[in-house]
């Protein structure tokens, strides 16, 4: 409908009733109908418009009164103005000089001079008030504090540390922050890492276990070279170094001695039989049983000296029986060297597992052990995954062993290619493995776990040319939800068995 139509509704409406068209009765009739099909019309939102412009509490009176027209809105307006006494008036008055007041001394607490000075002077005045000229007085100061504040001295700290907030205690903590992450952690860093290498073993061994203790304590939290108890432990070492050094050392003398002393009671027999002189014999004897036990370096090179002098006399005659027993001396160097590059590779092979190149079940504990001394020490947290292939008898029953290795293979490099460098994954036996994740909580440990869960499962795992699908289940607990780490890999095999009854391909518990 439009106006010019409603217009016509109106005044048949108002004929039809007897009612007499007056510019109030017209606006009533108009704007209800207008209401009732929907149509805006700027004169009947006045009174909206107008009421708005109130405090709640008017507004709320408004429609308790029931005021529906513009002269009921300015009779409601002349009776509220009527009923403000002077009374009221003054009791405004105090209580904005009040509140004035309180904000004054507020300002008086914050870390401003200026503004805790001038904030004390307006209250002088405030209590003092002989006319309204007082009140300009103090205005026109707090207006000139404001325009020319300057707050430029943030910038110098803008200029070291990153400071966005206009909160004070907020700056405080910022700056704190920033002094943390300032150049003295790398500076700290270079020292942890110079300490460790100047204890780093000479020629005794004995501090090797202590030494990876605080060097993993130092890489960890540099910061920790500032400790009293740290210090304390370097002090423990280096007086350790230098005496196993030390003791090391005069084992070593001991030991050439007793060899000079074994080879020369074979010796002499020999050069005795030869045409050396009886007396040079005897001059070399005489040197081999002189007490050692006080011999430095000098003196036994000495004594070398002179008995390689006595031996080059009988080289000539023992060269052509040394040739002829060259070629055992040569098969048993062969042999020496095999059995080195064998001990060598059985030393490597203890820890890491030939098949995955995983850690070992030995080294994985070692290395948990490591990581639960600093959770101990420094309270460094960690979390623990097991997981096991879904069906993996099955798996090599039906493909055969073969193709198991190959899924074991393949499962190692999963592994290595999702861990972090700090992380510590190992094979634990036969289809289970075991991650070590350091600085990890428990929900961190749940985004890696079902990350090797996904990989696993959309991982193509290929024998003879056939794809055979593999999933893997995992459970997951955290050192800070247990007493030890036993109960800590316990609770993660407990969360493996879950996920198991629940249907496998799944990681537990489920924190989502």
């Amino acid at each position: 409908m439009t106006k010019s139509e409603i217009v016509k509704k109106v005044i048949s409406e108002l004929t039809r009733e007897n009612i007499e068209i007056t510019p109030e009765n017209y606006k009533k009739r108009y704007c209800q109908i207008a209401k009732e099909y929907n149509v805006y019309s700027e004169d009947c939102e006045e009174l909206k418009k107008y009421s708005t412009k109130l405090s709640p509490y008017l507004q709320d009176e408004l429609k308790k009164r029931n005021v529906k027209s513009i002269n009921d809105f300015i009779l409601f307006i002349t009776s509220n103005l009527n009923r403000l006494s002077a009374g009221d008036t003054n009791k405004q008055n105090l209580i904005m000089i009040t509140l004035v007041k309180r904000l004054l001394q507020t300002i008086t607490f914050l870390h401003d001079k200026e503004a805790s000075k001038l904030a004390n002077i307006s209250l002088d005045r405030i209590e003092y008030l002989a006319d309204l000229n007082s009140f300009e007085i103090v205005k026109d100061k707090w207006f000139d504090f404001m325009t020319s504040y300057d707050d430029s001295y943030l910038e110098k700290l803008k200029a070291n540390c990153n400071i966005s907030s206009t909160n004070l205690e907020d700056i405080v903590n910022e700056i704190l922050e920033c002094m943390k992450k300032s150049d003295d952690v790398e500076f700290l860093k270079n020292i942890s890492t110079l300490i460790v290498g100047a204890l780093t073993p000479s020629i005794a061994n004995g501090v090797d276990d202590e030494l990876a203790a605080l060097s993993y304590d130092l890489k960890t939290n540099p910061a920790m070279i500032q400790s009293t108890e740290i210090l304390q432990k370097v002090k423990t070492l280096i007086k350790k170094r230098v005496k196993l050094d030390k003791d090391e050392v005069n084992s070593r003398v001991k030991s050439l001695n007793d060899i000079l002393d074994n080879l020369s009671s074979k010796l002499i027999p020999m050069m005795e039989k030869s045409s050396v002189r009886e007396e040079k014999i005897a001059r070399i004897k005489e040197e081999l049983k002189q007490d050692s036990r006080n011999i430095n370096f000098e003196e036994l090179k000495h004594k070398l000296e002179n008995i390689t002098a006595s031996l080059e006399i009988e080289s000539v005659s023992l060269s052509s029986k040394l040739q002829k027993e060259s070629h055992l001396i040569t098969n048993l160097q062969k042999r020496m060297h095999k059995l080195e590059v064998a001990l060598g590779k059985a030393k490597k092979e203890s820890k890491i597992d030939f098949l995955t190149k995983l850690l070992t079940r030995k080294e994985l504990d070692s290395e948990l052990s490591i990581t639960e001394s600093g959770f101990l020490r420094y309270n460094i947290g960690y979390s623990v995954v097991f997981f096991d292939l879904d069906n993996f008898k099955m798996i090599n029953d039906t493909f055969g062993h073969e193709a198991g290795d190959v899924i074991l293979k393949e499962l190692g490099k999963i592994l290595n290619q999702n861990r972090r460098e700090v992380d510590i994954v190992g094979r634990y036996g036969g289809e289970e493995f075991l991650a070590v994740l350091p600085k990890t909580d428990l929900k961190g440990a749940m985004i890696f776990a079902q990350n090797i869960r996904e990989t696993v499962q959309n991982h193509e795992f290929i024998y003879k040319g056939e794809r055979i699908f593999v999933t893997i289940s995992g459970g997951v607990a955290s050192r800070d939800d247990t007493s030890s780490k036993e109960e800590t890999v316990t609770n993660a095999d407990s969360m493996l068995y879950n996920a198991k009854n629940l249907g496998r391909n799944r990681i537990a518990p489920d924190i989502a």
